[in-house]
């Protein structure tokens, strides 16, 4: 009896084992779809290739071809972690599954821009001031450079209150000045 006992442990150990290593053969994986770059072109490249190591060339090919598979064979958790990089930029992105069903994406609108532009009045650090520019506008160093050079100058209008105000703590945590205007005035 206890052989028989041992023998039914042992086949139920053993078919454990075995339904465990399908459902591990059955994992579902998706596919990150970009559908649209968003606001920013260069903030796409970026998230793309943070989210597969791309090199800058592949990813800006893969950004100016969109729509495009971002990265493929990806949990759900991984793939909705990289739609999460790219909601600041207000690209559209999908998560698609083997039969190319869409099962998450993106927000579907971004969020709608206030009427605030930000000026910068004067700055004690050239270097931080233009690293802030660029990081809000996207802008590149050469033209990032110019803009803070202007000085007093509108960095970016139709903005949203509380990102105008973010980022003139930002621009005052360097020692710059900047002032909050209604857009258009």
């Amino acid at each position: 009896m206890a052989k028989n006992f041992v023998r039914f442990l042992l086949m139920a150990m053993c078919c454990s084992a075995l339904a465990h290593a399908e459902d591990a053969a059955k994992t579902v994986v998706y596919d990150v779809v970009l559908v649209t770059e968003g606001d920013s072109k260069i903030q796409a490249v970026k998230v793309v290739r943070e989210s597969n190591g791309m090199g800058l060339s592949d990813a800006l090919n893969l950004v100016k071809s969109i729509p495009k598979t971002v990265k493929s064979g990806v949990t759900k958790e991984e793939g909705e972690k990289i739609i999460k990089a790219f909601a600041p930029n207000h690209a559209k992105v999908e998560l698609r599954d083997a039969k190319g069903g869409v099962v998450a994406k993106s927000a579907e609108e971004p969020a709608k821009p206030g009427t605030f532009e930000l000026v910068l009045k004067s700055y004690k650090d050239k270097i931080m001031t233009i690293k802030i520019v660029r990081d809000m506008t996207g802008l590149g160093l050469a033209d990032a450079k110019k803009l803070v050079e202007s000085a007093p100058v509108s960095v970016k209008a139709e903005m949203a209150s509380d990102e105008a105000e973010k980022y003139k703590r930002i621009f005052q945590a360097v020692e710059a000045e900047t002032e909050i205007k209604a857009s258009g005035k």
